[in-house]
């Protein structure tokens, strides 16, 4: 099955105060670079840098969706941290991590796994 795991925060200096948006845009730009460098699966990310919300997608290919979870929640913190978000002065204020459930995709074998019978 393939979950997609989703980070919602807003990128804050360590005061809380706003992050001007050319700072928001490097922080974006090399959170994707490390993303790809950690090889997470169809990684996305979005910004506003008006009031630096951010939102970061990976897809995780897992039949387990809390396995799933530890493994997309650990590429995106990898990645914020590799950015440089986890150290003094700067960091992401999460305000939602989930799985979705809309991502979940079932593929079966065959059309058999598809089949129902009535007794």
């Amino acid at each position: 099955m393939r979950y997609e795991i989703v980070f919602e925060g807003e990128i804050r200096s360590s005061d809380l105060t706003p992050v001007p948006p050319a700072e928001i845009e490097e922080w974006v730009h090399r959170i994707t670079v490390e993303l790809m460098n950690l090889g997470a699966g169809t990684p996305s990310i979005g910004a506003s840098t008006g009031d630096g919300t951010v939102t970061i997608r990976v897809m995780v290919d897992n039949p387990d969706a809390d396995l799933a979870h530890g493994i997309g929640a650990s590429q995106i913190r990898a990645a914020c941290h590799a950015a440089g978000l986890a150290t003094p002065g700067w960091k992401v204020h999460w305000v939602r991590i989930y799985v979705d459930p809309g991502s979940e995709v079932l593929v079966p074998d065959d059309a058999s796994a598809l089949a129902t019978t009535n007794a």
